[in-house]
Formats: C-alpha cells, structure tokens, sequence
C-alpha cells in the first residue's frame, strides 16, 4: 500500500477518533441533512491520552512492512499453476463473462483466432493431454475436465 494513502487513512481515523471524545457528553439531535457540506472541523482542545495514542499507533502502522505480498493459494496449489503458467504449449484466457478460465491448446487457439478478430466462447470447453489432467483436477475440483 502507497505510503500517502496510509497516511490520509490514519488522518481520518485520527480525526474520528478526537470528534468522539470532543462530542462524547452530547446527545444526538436527531436527523441530519444529507445534502449538508461534509465538516472539516477538527477539535483543538485535544485529550493529551488520545493524542498519545493516536501518535504510537501511527509510529508502529508506519513501521510495518506494507509491501509483503501472501498467497491464498496452499503450496499443492502454486506448484501445479506455476507448472500450467510455465507450459508454452498452453494460453490460458479469462472467459468473457463470469469468473471462469478458458485453457486453450497454443495451436488451437492461434487457428480459432487468427484473423477472426473478436469471437466468443459459447460453453466452457478444457481440452487437455494427459500430463496436464492431474494439474487441473487440483485446480478446478468442480470443473469437468476433457482429453484430447
């Protein structure tokens, strides 16, 4: 995550936190108009306990390591996309519509496509050779998976 946006998201969390306790003792007057202009009021007469805490927050935020990337994939799972993305003889597509995945033969796609321009897939289609089966049943579970 951009440093700025960090920055400006502890901002306003800070601003939210100092407009609680200004107002704390004070009731509600009801409803608001939503075409109000949004307040840009800030207290100045600070609680010296929030503001302390508001600065060692920002210090130990500040401090993390933003840029760790995770995977949500187990390591069963990487190997075999690594194996897939890695095979030249394959290309793989996001389907048109919906959140599926169309793994095409690299020669098979070139002819479908060559000079076509724009075409869509009418059904999801998994067209495999057999080393590449036991990848995809690890990948796609619920999928039917054909041979070729």
């Amino acid at each position: 995550m951009d440093q700025s946006i960090l920055k400006g998201e502890l901002e306003r969390f800070a601003r939210q936190l100092r407009l609680m306790w200004h107002f704390r003792n004070e009731e509600s007057s009801g409803t608001i108009n939503p075409f109000r202009p949004k307040s840009k009021f800030n207290p100045k007469n600070r609680d010296a306990s929030i503001e302390i805490y508001i600065s060692r927050l920002e210090e130990e935020i500040l401090a993390l390591d933003t840029n760790l990337k995770y995977s949500n994939l187990t390591k069963e799972e990487r190997q075999p996309m690594k194996t897939l993305r890695n095979d030249e003889s394959i290309i793989i597509k996001e389907a048109d519509k919906g959140s599926g995945v169309i793994v095409w033969d690299k020669e098979d796609y070139l002819k479908e496509n060559s000079g076509h321009g724009y075409k869509t897939c009418q059904k999801e289609v998994y067209k495999f050779e057999k080393p590449h089966r036991k990848y995809l049943t690890l990948i796609l579970p619920n999928k039917k998976i054909m041979t070729g």
